[in-house]
């Protein structure tokens, strides 16, 4: 599809959305075109979008990888206990912890959808011992170094994909 039929079903798009705001009550029919594109881009960039998840996601990956990079560096250390991020088990709480914000006006911004999770490191309860000093699997490590470069990688791709296409629609015909 070319830029131009983008841009021009954003506006098509953007036009409908607003007309059923007003249609709903959420947006005064007062308030002129260029303020309601204003709340629009507002909400579509802070709290609308896959965006503060993403971020939430990349803080993730970004933890894990730390925990990860610290077990391979005391793969030799005798009685070193090996060290998890459950990256699933963070990202069901991120999704989860919505909170539900009243907004008195529509040029209030709405309550952050991530939440304010941290993630926790644990050591599991795994007594077995590969290597004979440690309970740290140097294969395990690496496959789990690569499975969080993966998520990282394409977490970054969808945020710069999303950011694209917000300038964009901002941008408008040249």
């Amino acid at each position: 599809m070319q830029a131009a039929n983008i841009r021009q079903l954003w506006r098509i798009a953007t036009a409908f959305f607003m007309l059923s705001d007003v249609a709903r009550g959420l947006l005064p029919v007062y308030i002129g075109v260029r303020e309601r594109r204003r709340i629009m881009i507002k909400e579509l960039i802070l709290s609308k979008t896959s965006i503060p998840i993403l971020k939430k996601v990349l803080d993730i990956s970004s933890a894990r990888h730390k925990v990860i990079a610290n077990n391979i560096a005391n793969v030799a250390t005798p009685g070193y206990r090996r060290q998890e991020l459950s990256f699933e088990e963070e990202l069901r709480k991120v999704t989860d912890s919505g909170l539900a914000v009243d907004r008195t006006h529509p040029g209030h911004l709405g309550g952050e959808t991530t939440g304010s999770v941290e993630p926790e490191v644990y050591s599991p309860d795994d007594e077995t011992m590969p290597n004979g000093i440690n309970n740290v699997d140097i294969d395990k490590e690496m496959a789990a170094l690569a499975q969080n470069h993966l998520i990282y990688y394409v977490s970054t791709r969808l945020l710069t994909m999303r950011i694209n296409a917000i300038k964009m629609s901002i941008k408008g015909r040249e």
